[in-house]
């Protein structure tokens, strides 16, 4: 890990409701469930529960896609990436980048280009340099004393 550093980076969608209607027209089957749910004005329980798991599987496969779209484009700079969990529906990407000292400053401009090129949809919050925690694993095993 010498002359390496993490840097932090999370993606969080600006206006969910855009997000939910991109849902609406990619998915047929979403957008029939939900024409026949208004047309019962609302009242069929079991079709409201059946849409909300097809779009919340629609989210989280949106979800997937955003983020591997942006991490393909910053792990050109790193040795090493982790997606980790994300937090709520509007964020999709919740990354840490493991990368040499040196390439800081070409990681920093793919950022800019990003936050330039998704403006409108998404707030990126970029933290670094940080300590490498998310790529070290440190066991520690009990002395005999101890058991």
């Amino acid at each position: 890990m010498d002359h390496k550093i993490e840097l932090g980076v999370k993606g969080i969608w600006k206006n969910m409701d855009v997000i939910f209607s991109e849902i609406v027209k990619e998915n047929k089957e979403i957008k029939n469930l939900k024409e026949a749910l208004a047309q019962r004005n609302g009242n069929d329980m079991q079709a409201k529960m059946d849409l909300g798991r097809k779009v919340k599987k629609a989210l989280d496969e949106k979800k997937e896609k955003q983020a591997e779209e942006i991490a393909a484009r910053l792990r050109r700079t790193s040795y090493e990436h982790k997606l980790n969990n994300t937090i709520c529906d509007e964020m999709f990407i919740n990354a840490a980048f493991l990368l040499d000292k040196g390439r800081e400053k070409e990681f920093d401009n793919i950022m800019e280009d990003l936050g330039d090129e998704y403006k409108d949809r998404i707030k990126f919050m970029y933290a670094g340099p940080l300590p490498v925690f998310n790529f070290v694993n440190i066991v520690i095993y009990p002395e005999e004393w101890e058991k």
